[in-house]
């Protein structure tokens, strides 16, 4: 049986609950792997936390070492959620609410405003992307 290709990421387990685990992962960017990345800044770096449902009898401790799996697959449809939409929503917005408003900051502040209630309603719905961006874990 073929393997669905994964992206994974390192961790430690942050808290624990009953029937889920926060796990906190270092993200780091691009070019923190460079050979010059002596002359970059700890900016580079950030620290992300994800939930992951447990399912089973999957018993994990705080400060345990894990690594955070999501199908591959599901890379690009996060990137078309939380960049391409919006951008796209943004442009379009900005040159329709050209033509309606005189003003060009009103216009801005209205494209503002829909890519803000865009992300209020992607936020409102992650019951369900939750269902779609399903991460997992394993020891270490």
């Amino acid at each position: 049986m073929e393997q669905k290709a994964k992206i994974s990421h390192p961790g430690e387990i942050s808290e624990v609950y009953r029937d889920k685990v926060v796990v906190r992962i270092l993200s780091l960017s691009a070019c923190a792997s460079c050979h010059a990345k002596g002359a970059c800044t700890m900016a580079d770096l950030k620290e992300k936390f994800i939930e992951v449902d447990l399912f089973g009898n999957e018993r994990y401790e705080v400060g345990q070492k894990v690594v955070v799996e999501m199908e591959k697959s599901m890379g690009p449809k996060a990137v078309l959620f939380a960049f391409v939409l919006p951008i796209i929503l943004l442009v379009a917005a900005l040159i329709v609410s050209l033509t309606w408003f005189s003003s060009q900051g009103l216009a801005a502040l209205f494209s503002l405003a829909l890519v803000a209630i865009y992300f209020f309603v992607i936020r409102s719905a992650d019951s369900r992307l939750k269902r779609n961006f399903v991460f997992t874990i394993r020891a270490a």
